[in-house]
């Protein structure tokens, strides 16, 4: 099962980022701005401590198979004006859960605003119908996977100063797996991180969650100060999820068959109000 989540988490990843979509949106032409930011340096992370027990180090071949696949997309994205850090990934075993996401520094002034009117147009259905189709386009070569729905997720529309997050079912090999991932940008630094998971499965550790405290890594990253001097935000099947707005269907439909609630403790839950794609 670990397996199957890294490979579709390696096919998702080659294929949306192989279709050249985001990287082509966010080399678009610059958007007029004039302030200057703070300039955060280093090299802010999550680890292994920054997760609840259970997770651990991805095995070595399939570390190495998702690295090949990040690796892929860096001259991508230096090429839009964002330079990655190193990747990470985690996964917890016993819940076939992963964590992953990597940050990156957004030099220039006019690439941060082409970052953030991106994460701007993410939050609207029209925009995410056109990313949904290009995904499956690029799906279309992968034997056993195809995307089955996809939403909104709002907790993540507040997250450092400008972001977004969706969250997206998909079938590998007639496995259906939930992938909720979050973009943000704090200063000159940009993030992406996500969680894969089995869609009938609350996951052990919340994207909302994992999302702030990468955010929070950004802030100690630009003070200086040493995770173990502040507080970080919690993380835990409790501590986010659909309690402050859940997931907003695309359009005005919503599949029936998609449960109303989530993060409730019922391991047959299932994110709600996502636009079922046939």
């Amino acid at each position: 099962m670990i397996k199957r989540l890294a490979i579709t988490l390696c096919l998702l990843t080659g294929s949306i980022w192989g279709s050249g979509y985001i990287p082509t949106a966010l080399a678009a032409d610059p958007v007029p701005v004039t302030a200057t930011p703070e300039q955060i340096l280093g090299n802010p992370t999550l680890s292994l401590q920054d997760l609840p027990p259970g997770f651990k180090e991805l095995p070595p071949q399939i570390a190495a198979e998702v690295s090949s696949k990040f690796e892929g997309l860096r001259q991508q994205l230096i090429e839009a004006g964002m330079k990655p850090n190193k990747f990470f990934a985690y996964v917890h075993p016993q819940t076939f859960q992963i964590v992953f996401g990597f940050t990156g520094t957004i030099a220039n002034q006019p690439d941060r605003a082409n970052f953030d009117a991106i994460i701007k147009q993410i939050q609207e259905p029209e925009y995410q119908q056109e990313l949904i189709a290009q995904y499956r386009e690029a799906l279309k070569s992968r034997q056993g996977i195809e995307i089955l729905e996809y939403g909104i997720i709002p907790e993540l529309n507040n997250v450092a100063e400008a972001s977004t997050g969706m969250t997206v079912s998909v079938s590998m090999q007639g496995q259906p797996l939930r992938l909720d991932v979050a973009a943000f940008r704090r200063s000159n630094v940009g993030a992406f991180t996500g969680i894969m998971y089995p869609k009938d499965r609350v996951p052990t550790a919340q994207l909302g969650a994992i999302a702030r405290l990468l955010d929070n890594r950004i802030l100690q990253a630009s003070s200086g100060v040493s995770p173990t001097d502040t507080v970080d935000p919690q993380i835990s099947p409790t501590t986010t999820g659909t309690t402050d707005s859940g997931v907003i269907p695309t359009t005005g439909t919503t599949d029936r068959a998609v449960s109303p609630t989530i993060d409730t403790g019922d391991s047959s839950v299932d994110r709600p109000g996502a636009e079922e794609i046939r």
